[in-house]
């Protein structure tokens, strides 16, 4: 007997094949394999057994897993050819993928990240042409995008040596216009001291919050609980107010409103009527004065 030569790939990645082929050899062939992943253990004939000159070693899966040909010719003492260790590494594993956002302003970046991959990362992006090709130096687990002024595809390649990548997919990212704060009109902008007027918000886009200065007059707002709807209705005013919108949608930055001010006018009062004689003679005048009144008069 002659046990003979065997040559295989010795590096294979993990759950993928690599023949053994043994030359040179005298007698029949009984394939034999070390599959405890030790480096040292046992042999045992593989199964299915196998006699033929190559034998493929399917599904790769430990490290250090060894083969040999166990050669017998007719009568004669059994001869082994070499030992073949094959090295399986780890394929390559893309992991756990997030996204800050996948709804951005114009302009703005999202962050995405890898945890448990295993392989070298090289992140992607769409061209005009809706190719996706690599992006220089982007190669962490953690990439923040350029400024994004456009739809946009991402994607993640994943490559542990030579072995076959792994990759994310598709990865749709959304940029929407900035918003607009709009403005705030008030209708009617005066109104008599202790009563209400109507505040409205045009040509914005975004979530409202409504604000007010109370009456300050010194540039600070706060905000009206619960006041979301693009009109609003003042409670009763006793002196000039400005109010305005806060718009938000997303990670976009917020957009105010122009202010909308509501002037006070004071309220009507009717004074005091007095008259130069309360009593006079028929056919005979008297002159009535007003005092202490507000407003336009009409007798």
């Amino acid at each position: 007997s002659k046990g003979g030569t065997a040559t295989a790939k010795d590096t294979v990645c993990s759950g993928t094949n690599t023949n053994i082929t043994l030359s040179g050899y005298r007698g029949t062939i009984e394939w034999e394999v070390d599959d405890t992943g030790t480096g040292n253990g046992p042999f045992a004939s593989v199964n299915p057994s196998s006699n033929s000159t190559t034998y493929t070693a399917t599904n790769l899966t430990k490290n250090l897993t060894r083969f040999r040909a166990k050669v017998t010719q007719s009568g004669c003492t059994p001869a082994y050819s070499n030992i073949i260790v094959i090295k399986v590494k780890p394929a390559s594993k893309l992991g756990t993928l997030s996204t800050s956002s996948t709804t951005i302003c114009t302009g703005g970046t999202v962050t995405f990240g890898l945890t448990g991959s295993v392989g070298s990362i090289q992140w992607q992006s769409d061209t005009a042409n809706h190719v996706l090709q690599n992006i220089p130096n982007a190669t962490s687990a953690s990439y923040t995008t350029f400024p994004i002024t456009k739809n946009t595809i991402f994607q993640a390649v994943v490559t542990n040596g030579n072995c076959p990548s792994a990759f994310s997919g598709p990865i749709a990212i959304s940029a929407v216009p900035g918003l607009s704060g709009g403005k705030a009109i008030a209708m009617p902008s005066t109104v008599c001291s202790g009563t209400k007027t109507t505040i409205h918000l045009r040509n914005y886009t975004g979530n409202i919050t409504w604000q007010t200065d109370n009456g300050s007059g010194n540039g600070t707002f706060t905000t009206i609980s619960g006041q979301t709807d693009s009109l609003y209705t003042t409670p009763n005013l006793s002196v000039q107010t400005k109010y305005r919108a806060i718009l938000k949608s997303g990670t976009c930055p917020q957009a105010i409103s122009e202010e909308a001010t509501v002037s006070i006018l004071t309220a009507s009062a009717g004074g005091k009527a007095t008259a130069t004689s309360s009593a006079i003679c028929t056919n005979t005048a008297t002159i009535i004065t007003l005092t202490d009144y507000v407003g336009t008069i009409q007798w």
